[in-house]
């Protein structure tokens, strides 16, 4: 919220199939955000386990992880990013009914090295369209910046970054072709294909 108290944006993170808890949220060092709490399973028997979720500084989301913690009752009470980047993170693990544990946990400073990213918006500027292409096709023959999401920037998902590429996205936009792989604007994700190229940063505004 601004100082006047305007919402200035939200986040919804989670499926309809899950009750999700936010129990504790810190700034990171890059101005981004973590956030920490319990995910509940709905369908059959309910489990619960200890569920993280990292954003960038406009709330979109970086990475989520559950901690894999069997049965219920598993939550987290706080987490936070310490000077060498990783997280900390403590709270309690179930083990039955009225018993629990204190849980404390470290991760990673980058749990999940895989960013959710838009399929073609290879300058992650927010959308997909020329400048797209023009950005690619500067990166591989005039010696432009790499995309800092490479498989964005991979229009066709064949694994590899060509001429095709931006080929491929300028007969999406023109021509009608398509659609492009997923994931596309309408639900940004990970790559589901798995290959060497790699989404590190992906920060649209």
């Amino acid at each position: 919220m601004g100082l006047d108290g305007k919402v200035l944006w939200e986040r919804v993170f989670g499926a309809e199939d899950e009750h999700n808890q936010a129990l504790s949220v810190s700034q990171t060092s890059d101005g981004g955000y973590v956030l920490a709490g319990a995910k509940i399973h709905i369908p059959q028997e309910p489990a619960q386990d200890i569920y993280i979720v990292r954003t960038d500084p406009n709330g979109r989301m970086i990475w989520d992880k559950d901690l894999g913690l069997v049965g219920f009752n598993n939550r987290a009470a706080e987490i936070l990013q310490l000077d060498d980047g990783s997280f900390v993170v403590y709270g309690q693990r179930g083990l039955g009914a009225n018993q629990a544990d204190l849980y404390l946990a470290k991760l990673a400073a980058e749990e999940s090295p895989q960013s959710y990213f838009v399929r073609g918006d290879a300058n992650a500027d927010g959308g997909v369209d020329l400048s797209d292409a023009v950005y690619t096709l500067e990166y591989l023959f005039s010696g432009g910046a790499q995309p800092s999401c490479m498989d964005a920037a991979d229009a066709n998902d064949s694994g590899d970054l060509n001429l095709s590429d931006p080929i491929g996205l300028l007969m999406f936009l023109f021509q009608g072709a398509g659609p492009l792989p997923e994931p596309d604007a309408s639900s940004p994700g990970i790559d589901p294909t798995d290959d060497a190229l790699d989404c590190l940063a992906y920060r649209p505004n």
